[in-house]
């Protein structure tokens, strides 16, 4: 059976609710906080998890209570984190979001995501297979993801980067990568062109070595650029509560239908949906739908794939 690797950061969220966004100086009254697991890696692996495949996660987390607690969610939803060290020195990581009008602004203290090392990526990877797939984003230090990358082409694994959040990365990791899967601002800083230029964006990308594209566009849904076919796919018609996560939910999804061999145009609409479904409630790895609720979603609400 193929498996998913992700390599990336795990955060505990502290998400903080207000109607009014405050000033610079001002302090203002919320309506509402909560202490949730988060962390790009462990969102995305959590998210394909729920899609009932098999997920490893590789990261680091400190030896204290946040540490713990997000190992212990992971392991609920079915995420193996045998290879997740927990650091003698760091503390684990903290995202402290701030919700306002259903948008979400964030603010990341990487703490022990920043402590993976190529000895960590070599054990966590070793019983890889040709097809199993790989991912990672840019919340842990950027040597180390550098490295997985190289590490899982080497061994022929299928490759997935979400570049968030956007930093100056090696462009290596772009020869021969499958699958890149940027918001429009990501896919700007990257490539120089808009989504709406996408593909100029996608025939910059193809000389770098990228095999496919994915744009993410919000509640405007996704577009996928490959040398064959362009998909645009709508996103769900819902009233946003909480997006924190949403966009994890669209790549780790995505990966699960992927492994399962589901025919592209499916996959990313079975994604979006799941996207959508996740943004129904408060928090990230907790409003994220298993499989069994995303098909009765489905039935439900007579949608087509």
């Amino acid at each position: 059976m193929k498996k998913i690797f992700v390599l990336g950061s795990l955060n505990i969220d502290l998400t903080f609710s207000s109607i009014l966004m405050p000033e610079n100086g001002e302090t203002v009254k919320g309506n509402f906080f909560s202490l949730n697991s988060g962390g790009k890696g462990a969102n995305q692996a959590t998210a394909a998890s729920k899609q009932n495949v098999e997920v490893y996660l590789i990261g680091s987390v400190g030896k204290d209570e946040f540490g713990f607690s997000l190992l212990n969610s992971l392991e609920s939803s079915g995420v193996d984190v045998r290879y997740v060290e927990k650091n003698e020195t760091a503390s684990t990581g903290v995202a402290s979001i701030l919700l306002h009008n259903g948008d979400n602004r964030i603010i990341i203290i990487p703490g022990a995501n920043q402590m993976i090392t190529k000895e960590m990526i070599d054990l966590g990877l070793k019983d890889a297979d040709e097809g199993d797939i790989f991912i990672s984003q840019l919340e842990n230090n950027i040597d180390a993801v550098e490295y997985g990358f190289q590490f899982a082409k080497k061994k022929r694994m299928l490759t997935i980067f979400n570049p968030s959040p956007i930093e100056k990365f090696n462009k290596l990791i772009l020869n021969g990568l499958d699958y890149l899967i940027t918001n429009e601002i990501e896919c700007q800083k990257i490539t120089s062109f808009s989504y709406s230029d996408g593909k100029k964006a996608f025939e910059y990308l193809i000389k770098k070595g990228v095999k496919n594209l994915i744009i993410t566009l919000g509640n405007k849904g996704s577009i996928f650029f490959s040398k064959t076919q362009i998909i645009k796919t709508p996103a769900l018609n819902i009233k946003p509560i909480d997006t924190t996560g949403a966009g994890d939910t669209f790549l780790g999804v995505l990966a699960s239908t992927i492994l399962k061999g589901k025919p592209i145009k499916e996959s990313l609409a079975y994604s979006s949906i799941c996207s959508g479904m996740s943004c129904l409630k408060k928090g990230a790895q907790t409003s994220m739908p298993t499989q069994e609720e995303a098909e009765r979603f489905i039935i439900s609400n007579k949608l087509l794939l």
